[in-house]
Formats: C-alpha cells, structure tokens, sequence
C-alpha cells in the first residue's frame, strides 16, 4: 500500500501516519490531516485513498443574495445548523422565512418556491 504521507487529497493535507484509534475496531490505517479550513482530524487511510474524505465537512457557502426561487427572494444568509445551508427569503407576499438550501434548488421541480401562502 502506497504511503499518503505528505498528500494533498481534496481539502485534506497529510500530516502522518497515527495508531487505529482505541475506540475504533480492524486493522485500518489511520493519518493525521489537516483541513483547509485549519481542522485536525484522525482519517482512515481507505476513506483518503477511495475519495470518500475529502475534508473535515466544512464547505463554501454558496452566495445567492438577490437569487429568485419561484415567489422568494433570497436577502441573505440564515442559520447554519449541523452543517445545514439556511436562506433568509423574502416571499412576494412580504412574509420572511429561513428555507433550506437543498430545499430551493431542487431539481426535480418540488423546491421551496414561496412561503407557503395561500
């Protein structure tokens, strides 16, 4: 097995190689990595190797200020809950309310479009 020592992989640096933590069972190969955003987090060598770690779980929140979704408006950013994108949307009707990210860009055309007005 290839050693990622030293690795850039996604978001990830390498930091070094770490014992299998105690709490944690099998053989695996566990590293020391550090995220973009500066988190340090102890990552199976598998989940690096096989693209399934990629960082920490930070991301960049995509800016939508102004962007229309169906009957809202979108007029800043709300809360972040468990890694969860909320929007402050102003509907047409004038009524404000946080709707989820995934919520407004769905694609298969069942997204959030208005505040639920009637």
């Amino acid at each position: 097995m290839k050693d990622l020592l030293g690795q850039k992989l996604g978001k990830w640096s390498v930091l070094r190689k770490v014992d299998r933590p105690k709490y944690l069972k099998g053989h695996d190969a566990y590293y020391e990595c550090l995220c973009d955003c500066g988190s340090i987090r102890i990552v199976k060598a598998a989940s690096l190797r096989q693209g399934n770690s990629t960082s920490c779980g930070c991301f960049t929140i995509p800016l939508l200020q102004d962007k229309k979704f169906g009957q809202l408006t979108i007029i800043g950013l709300g809360n972040l809950k468990d890694h969860v994108i909320f929007y402050l949307c102003k509907c047409e009707c004038g009524i404000e309310k946080q709707i989820r990210y995934h919520d407004l860009i769905r694609a298969d055309g069942k997204g959030t479009l208005s505040c639920g007005h009637e």
